[in-house]
């Protein structure tokens, strides 16, 4: 069958002249948005039909009783369940279109008129029979067919890619293009990607190689040598575009790690390509270190870590690393989570609500139009106060209905309907998924998308209770066939999250299953706008980045956020589970300041230390590692030797100014009231008791009742109370590693920890 989405976008028009073009581009000024919508599609099927039966359509056409005809025959290849791979239902939108567009092309140019026809969205009538039949009686080009059919390549876990191949056949015929297609086929049977790397560079430098070139030049080596050069030399250019495309190491990476391989282990094994005199031509390989990855440019101009929700500035002061540590990276990840709560609470209500009202309703069955107020018609009606309940009763009475039956029994318009029942559509579950991801960071999209909760037999084994507790078992490709399996232990919160997708999906899966689809088995299904064809969620990514999804997400999102609509917008924007899962694994390092943690936290089969630098930039790592040293090694000194002479030699400092200068730019501030006007030692010395950091047992019981409060929290807090936490947790460490230098400090921490109560610091620490 014709895929018209994927395969046919990018061919010639060549059996539809220029003119005609232009007049139905004219005439369809006139049409609203969502008839002018359809037009590109009407134009591609239409031109292929006109191929495939070797026809021509031009402007004098129209006048004549053949165009009658054609249009005729068009419809009947429309209609042709072996044609083209269209719904039903899209079968009709662009026919209703094409016909209004050949009554406006007639009013204008007087054109023969378009045949009466009868045409409904639910079946054939006879006068579509009548047009199938007309066409069926044409001998069909069975070259252009083979052309219009494309190329399809599935890879091993059945998803199919469409390399455009219509450039070699244009230039070289059908049988270089047949061996081509077999080496791309090839490659993508064994492969769990969804393309073929460089392909489409390496069709468009053939197709626009500028020098003669033949079918025989590639299978000579000494030619092979130069045309890979040259290939090379232009896919960098075009796919860099000027620092407007890839960048040169994804361009790299490519070519040596995949492409290389497609060449020497499939293309050179066909028909027409040769080895090259010489190695395969690389570019210079180049290890991008992780501080230089997932670096881009924002609006204001700034360089930018961008791996997280939070933008990373690479430069920053130390006030600005405390804002993104302790408060924006959490902020960002609590607003998916809230926002995505919200969301599974609601169509969990929506969809025990439909179970509730389905012991009220009425089933409805085909064909038992009675009256007005009888039948199917006041059943469905939404004036009817029960209309929910009937179709909730036959929905679940069946599991699952497609559109053209629904559309006679269900409620309309079908979308509400499904949304209000809790059918799970497209987008359902994505908040599912954030709450996942978010509680469980070595969670991965592949990871769901792939899990497969029923084994061949029908056994529950990707959802398993075992001590207590339930688990996912999933497979984590990327890490190798022998440590592929991955176990990850949910707490009560996604243990009810999975248990809610599962009941959500039940109707669906259980259709699947009767209808022998083997699709059943996985854990992620939808039936997209409602009443269509249950399907696996196989590509989580399109939930956050197509336009659609995302404005619906913008409006969802205020549900829970005071977020301004643009603020809503940047957000949306910048969100994606990837981008989720590694902001949740970076607070777990903020937490623990440990790598191995974070390397567990992500999945990794081994710790890499070098990792963390994928995720922040070397300024706020160096604030975290490495000043926290620096601060309270440094204050601990100049407090506890305040009184002496040896104060600046002891510090390190040459000059007041600069230990005054220390303190402001290392986060030890005083009350807004004072701040700014500690100028001189004597005003810093005045001022002290107000600063919360010090050597005596009074400062250090503050410190250690803040930490308690904040570690018995139960609401977010400030940004400044989590860095006096954090710090204290340091400093007592310091103390307790220098006991037998400083046994004067460890007595100020033993009557600290005596006198601590976190009661006095809960007012202070919430934002």
């Amino acid at each position: 069958m014709i895929n018209t989405k994927t395969c046919i976008v990018e061919y010639p028009i060549q059996a539809i002249s220029p003119a005609f073009i232009q007049l139905i581009n004219e005439c369809s000024l006139d049409f609203n948005i969502r008839c002018r919508n359809n037009i590109p599609s009407i134009i591609r099927t239409f031109e292929c039909f006109l191929q495939i039966t070797d026809q021509k359509l031009n402007s004098s056409t129209l006048r004549k009783p053949k165009f009658a005809k054609l249009c005729i025959q068009y419809v009947g290849a429309m209609y042709d369940p072996d044609l083209f791979d269209i719904k039903i239902g899209r079968k009709y939108d662009l026919l209703i279109v094409f016909i209004k567009l050949i009554k406006s092309l007639a009013l204008r140019l007087k054109a023969f008129p378009f045949p009466q026809l009868k045409i409904t969205k639910n079946k054939i009538t006879d006068d579509v029979f009548k047009c199938i039949n007309a066409f069926k009686k044409i001998k069909l080009n069975e070259d252009n067919l083979w052309i219009w059919r494309g190329w399809p390549c599935e890879n091993k876990n059945q998803a199919t890619s469409w390399p455009n191949l219509f450039p070699l056949y244009d230039r070289f015929g059908k049988h270089f293009t047949e061996s081509f297609y077999k080496a791309c086929k090839d490659y993508m049977r064994g492969r769990a990607g969804t393309r073929i790397p460089c392909i489409r560079s390496l069709i468009n430098f053939i197709a626009s190689y500028p020098e003669p070139l033949k079918v025989e030049d590639f299978n000579c080596p000494e030619f092979m040598g130069a045309f890979w050069r040259k290939f090379l030399k232009f896919y960098i250019i075009t796919e860099f575009d000027d620092g407007n495309g890839m960048k040169i190491s994804t361009i790299t990476a490519r070519w040596r790690h995949h492409f290389k391989f497609f060449v020497e282990t499939y293309l050179n094994e066909s028909e027409y390509f040769s080895k090259p005199w010489g190695e395969f031509p690389l570019p210079p390989a180049k290890n991008l270190i992780g501080s230089n990855s997932n670096v881009t440019v924002n609006g204001n101009g700034e360089l930018v870590k961008t791996k997280l929700l939070t933008d990373i500035p690479l430069n920053v002061s130390d006030e600005e690393a405390l804002k993104l540590l302790f408060k924006q990276i959490q902020t960002d990840v609590d607003i998916a989570t809230e926002w995505a709560t919200w969301q599974v609470n609601d169509v969990w209500e929506r969809y025990q609500s439909s179970l509730s009202i389905s012991l009220n309703g009425q089933i409805i069955t085909k064909g038992n139009l009675t009256g007005v107020n009888n039948g199917n018609r006041w059943l469905t009606d939404r004036a009817n106060p029960h209309h929910l309940d009937n179709a909730a009763r036959t929905l679940f009475e069946r599991n699952h209905l497609l559109t053209p039956e629904a559309l006679l029994i269900m409620p309309r318009p079908l979308t509400q309907t499904a949304k209000s029942l809790g059918m799970p559509m497209t987008g359902t579950f994505l908040p599912h998924c954030i709450l996942l991801i978010s509680n469980h960071p070595v969670i991965t999209s592949s990871f769901l998308e792939n899990l497969e909760l029923f084994d061949k037999h029908g056994r529950l084994t990707g959802f398993v209770e075992s001590d207590g507790n339930y688990k996912l078992v999933g497979v984590k490709k990327r890490r190798g066939s022998r440590l592929a399996q991955q176990i990850v232990i949910l707490n009560e919160i996604t243990t009810k999250v999975v248990k809610q997708i599962i009941e959500l999906s039940s109707h669906i899966r259980e259709y699947l299953k009767q209808s022998n689809d083997d699709n059943w088995r996985y854990l992620l299904l939808t039936c997209t706008q409602g009443f269509t064809y249950p399907t696996r969620i196989n590509k989580l990514s399109s939930e956050t980045h197509c336009k659609e999804r995302r404005l619906n997400n913008i409006n969802s999102l205020k549900n829970t956020s005071d977020l301004s609509l643009n603020d809503r917008k940047k957000y949306i924007e910048k969100f994606n589970l990837s981008s989720l899962r590694a902001s949740a694994a970076v607070l777990i390092y903020l937490k623990t300041q440990c790598i191995e943690d974070f390397s567990i936290a992500l999945g990794h089969a081994t710790v890499k230390p070098f990792l963390i630098k994928r995720y922040l930039p070397e300024p706020i790592l160096a604030f975290f590692q490495e000043r926290w040293i620096r601060i309270f090694q440094t204050a601990i000194i100049v407090e506890s030797l305040k009184e002496s002479e040896l104060l600046f030699e002891a510090s390190g400092f040459k000059s007041i100014d600069q230990l005054d200068a220390f303190f402001k730019e290392h986060a030890l501030k005083l009350p807004p009231s004072e701040r700014g006007n500690i100028d001189t030692v004597n005003e810093f010395k005045s001022a002290s008791n107000h600063i919360y950091f010090g050597v005596n047992s009074i400062i250090l019981t503050l410190m250690i009742s803040l930490q308690k409060a904040v570690e018995q929290a139960t609401r977010s807090i400030h940004a400044k109370a989590n860095y006096w936490a954090e710090l204290t947790k340091y400093l007592v460490s310091y103390i307790e590693l220098n006991e037998s230098h400083r046994p004067d400090l460890r007595n100020y921490l033993d009557e600290a920890r005596r006198l601590s109560n976190p009661l006095i610091m809960q007012e202070l620490i919430y934002d």
